[in-house]
C-alpha cells in the first residue's frame, strides 16, 4: 500500500480520535489515576515477556512456537484444584459489562475474526500455550496497515520499534513481539498489549499530556528509553522515571484515550500481519495473562457443544464449537467466540454429592505449570493432556479435546459414582455433561 494512502488513513483516524468523547454506557472505558504510579522505573524483570509466533499466510496457523520467559515470576495464583465440599457455585450474573474495545474495529459492537484463541492452539505441527489472540486486519490490503486503537484509558506503560534482528522493542521482550506497546489501564494492575506492529512514529506520536489532554504530536523519546546513549537491554522501551531525556522534570507522562489511534497492524516480528493481543490482569508480567474475552464485549452466552466418554481406563473430553468464518462478526452473535475459561471434572455418588473435583483453569493454568508448552502435566494426581486440533479462521469449527488418565489413584471412585464434565466460558457460562462408571 503506498504511503498516500496510509497518511489518509492515518487523518481520518485523527479526526475520530479527537471527535469521540463517550463510549456506550456498559463499555465504559478504565478510570486512570493520576500521581506517584508513573514515578516507579521498570526494568526488563517487570515485562519478562519473549512472544515467538508467527502464521502462515494461507492457513492462519502460526509457524513458530510461542516462548515466554520471565527472569521474575510471581506465583500468587490460587491452587486449581478443590477437594470436596459442594461444586463451584454459578457466578452471581456472568459478565455484567466488559471494560474494553475491540482494539482492531474502534469498536463495543463489532468484533473481527480470530486467528487463534488464548490458550492451548497447534503452531506448524506442535503444541503450544497461547497468552493471548490473534486479530487480523481487513483481507482488503491484505491486513496491512489497518488501525489500531486503544482497547481503554490508560498511560502508555512501555513502546518501542525493533532496534535489531536480534533485539526485542521491550526490556525483557524477544525479537519475534515486533513493535510493541503496553498500556496501563489502572496502576499495576490492568494492561493491554499490543505487538507486531508496524512502525512506529517514536518522534512525534500523537498521544496526550495527561488523561483528560487533547491530542498531540509527543516526542516518546523525551519520556521513554528509546535508542538513545543511555538506552540499553534492561530499560529499552521503559518510561524514565522523573526527568525527561532533557532533564526537564516530566510532569504528565503520556496517556491515550479509549478509542485513540495508536498504530497499524504489521507482521513485526511475526510471518504474517495481525495483531497479537493480550490482557493482563493483577500485574504486568506474563504470568498475569488472562483470556481476553472476559474484557472484550460479547454475548454473555455459551453454544459450545461438550462430551465426555471413556477412552481405554481414562476419560475424553470433547469441546467444540461451531463458528460462521467471516470478516467481521456481529458482537451479538456467538460465531466467533473461541472463549473457554475453565474445564472442571468432577465425581459425584448415587446422591448428587460432590466427592472431589478437578479444575484446569486457562487463565492461570500456564503459570502453574512449570513447561506451559507440554500437552500433558499432572495435577494431584491427574494426568491430563490438552489436544487441540488445528485451527484456522476460515475453519467452521474450533475443537479441543482433554485425556484423563490415572483416574483410580487420583479420584479412587466408588460404585455407583459418575463423572461430571463441566465447560465454562470466560462469563461464566456452562454446559455440564455426565459420565456414569
Amino acid at each position: 500500500m503506498g504511503s498516500s494512502l496510509r497518511l489518509a488513513r492515518l487523518g481520518s483516524y485523527l479526526i475520530a480520535a479527537v471527535l469521540a468523547g463517550s463510549t456506550l454506557a456498559c463499555y465504559v472505558g478504565v478510570d486512570i489515576p493520576e500521581g506517584e504510579a508513573f514515578a516507579d522505573e521498570t526494568g526488563a524483570d517487570e515485562l519478562g515477556f519473549d512472544e515467538d509466533e508467527g502464521t502462515d499466510t494461507t492457513t492462519g496457523e502460526d509457524e513458530s512456537s510461542e516462548g515466554e520467559t520471565d527472569t521474575e515470576a510471581e506465583t500468587e495464583t490460587e491452587t486449581e484444584t478443590d477437594e470436596g465440599g459442594e461444586p463451584t457455585p454459578e457466578p452471581a450474573g456472568g459478565c455484567q459489562g466488559f471494560p474494553l474495545i475491540w482494539p482492531t474495529t474502534n469498536s463495543a459492537q463489532l468484533q473481527t475474526v480470530v486467528h487463534a484463541a488464548f490458550g492451548p492452539r497447534m503452531l506448524n505441527d506442535h503444541y503450544d500455550w497461547h497468552r493471548g489472540i490473534d486479530l487480523p486486519g481487513d483481507p482488503d490490503d491484505d491486513g496491512f496497515h489497518d488501525p489500531v486503537h486503544a482497547a481503554a484509558d490508560g498511560r502508555i506503560y512501555a513502546i518501542g520499534n525493533l532496534p535489531g534482528d536480534d533485539e526485542g522493542a521491550l526490556a525483557g521482550y524477544g525479537s519475534t513481539a515486533g513493535n510493541a506497546i503496553v498500556l496501563e489501564h489502572a496502576p499495576g494492575q490492568l494492561h493491554t498489549v499490543y505487538m507486531h506492529l508496524d512502525a512506529l512514529p517514536l518522534s512525534h506520536f500523537l498521544a496526550r499530556l495527561g488523561p483528560d489532554a487533547p491530542i498531540t504530536e509527543i516526542d516518546l523519546r523525551e519520556y521513554f528509553f528509546l535508542n538513545g546513549p543511555d538506552t540499553h537491554a534492561g530499560n529499552r522501551g521503559m518510561p524514565r522515571a522523573t526527568l525527561k531525556s532533557s532533564g526537564e522534570a516530566i510532569v504528565h507522562p503520556p496517556h491515550v484515550a479509549q478509542h485513540d489511534f495508536i498504530g497499524f497492524i504489521g507482521d513485526s516480528g511475526a510471518t504474517y500481519e495481525h495483531l497479537h493481543f493480550e490482557v493482563r490482569d493483577g500485574g504486568v508480567l506474563q504470568d498475569h495473562a488472562r483470556n481476553p474475552y472476559a474484557y472484550l464485549p460479547h454475548i454473555d452466552a455459551l453454544e459450545h457443544d461438550a462430551s465426555l466418554v471413556s477412552e481405554g481406563e481414562g476419560l475424553r473430553a470433547e469441546i467444540e464449537l461451531s463458528r460462521e468464518p467471516g470478516a467481521l462478526g456481529d458482537v451479538t452473535g456467538p460465531a466467533q467466540q473461541l472463549d473457554v475459561e475453565s474445564l472442571s471434572l468432577q465425581l459425584l455418588d448415587e446422591d448428587d454429592a460432590l466427592l472431589d473435583e478437578r479444575r484446569l483453569e486457562f487463565g492461570t493454568l500456564g503459570v502453574l505449570l512449570d513447561e506451559p508448552d507440554t500437552p500433558s502435566f499432572e495435577l494431584d494426581g491427574l494426568i491430563s493432556t490438552l489436544d487441540p486440533a488445528p485451527f484456522a479462521s476460515e475453519m467452521a469449527t474450533w475443537h479441543l479435546e482433554v485425556h484423563f488418565e490415572a483416574l483410580e489413584q487420583a479420584f479412587m471412585p466408588p460404585p455407583g459414582s459418575r463423572w461430571v464434565l463441566e465447560v465454562a466460558d470466560s462469563c461464566g457460562n456452562k454446559v455440564t455433561v455426565e459420565h456414569q462408571l
